[in-house]
């Protein structure tokens, strides 16, 4: 992704001088997390993928806020709904089925 050069493999990471992730990503199944929402754009954080139990929304940083849009801008091919549908496939067949299909989605999109 765009800042991955940046980092490399260290672990410890400096946000006054480092570059922020290309995305985060926040698993909130009991509590919100749109408070957390504000420290994301804070850092400067261009995408954050929020999963509520239900379904993926990818939020986008446009002018120091959120909004909700269909398709990563850091991993063009992934939508919010492609996403969702995996993580569904996650619960009903089990990791293993669930990385076979996506490996085998993925493997499509490239020929």
């Amino acid at each position: 992704m765009q800042n991955a050069p940046l980092i490399g493999s260290r672990t410890d990471l400096d946000f006054a001088t480092d570059p922020p992730p290309d995305i985060a990503v926040e698993v909130d199944v009991h509590h919100g997390s749109a408070d957390k929402l504000s420290i994301y754009a804070g850092l400067g954080v261009p995408e954050v993928w929020h999963y509520d139990g239900v379904r993926l929304a990818i939020k986008l940083l446009e002018n120091g806020s959120y909004v909700e849009a269909q398709q990563s801008r850091a991993l063009a091919l992934l939508t919010a709904e492609l996403l969702t549908d995996f993580l569904w496939r996650l619960r009903e067949e089990g990791d293993f089925q669930a990385s076979v299909a996506f490996d085998e989605w993925l493997q499509a999109q490239q020929q």
